[in-house]
C-alpha cells in the first residue's frame, strides 16, 4: 500500500484552483482553500465542492480563514481558524 503524501499548491481544476490539495497515496485527497485577508467567497467553495463530489478518493473541502464565513444554508465544507493553526503549532 502506498502511504505517502502529496500536497500541490494552486492545483488546477475545471472550477478552478484550490490553493492546496493533499493526497494520502492512492487513499485519499482533501481540498483546502485558504484565506488570509480576503472574505470567502461562496460560489468558489460551490465549485470546488461540485469537483470533488467527482473525486473518488475526496475527504472533503476544508475552509482555512480568520473567521468563519455567516452563508445562509447549511455548510458541506469544514472550517478551521488560523488561531487553530497558531495553537497546534505551539503544542
Amino acid at each position: 500500500m502506498n502511504l505517502s503524501a502529496r500536497v500541490d499548491r494552486e492545483f488546477r481544476v475545471p472550477e478552478g484552483r484550490p490553493d492546496l490539495v493533499v493526497r494520502c497515496g492512492g487513499t485519499a485527497m482533501l481540498a483546502v482553500e485558504v484565506k488570509t485577508t480576503s472574505e470567502p467567497d461562496e460560489e468558489q467553495l460551490e465549485r470546488y465542492l461540485q469537483w470533488l463530489s467527482r473525486e473518488k478518493l475526496s475527504l472533503g473541502l476544508v475552509l482555512l480563514a480568520v473567521s468563519k464565513p455567516e452563508f445562509p444554508g447549511p455548510k458541506k465544507w469544514s472550517f478551521r481558524a488560523w488561531s487553530d493553526v497558531a495553537s497546534g503549532l505551539r503544542t
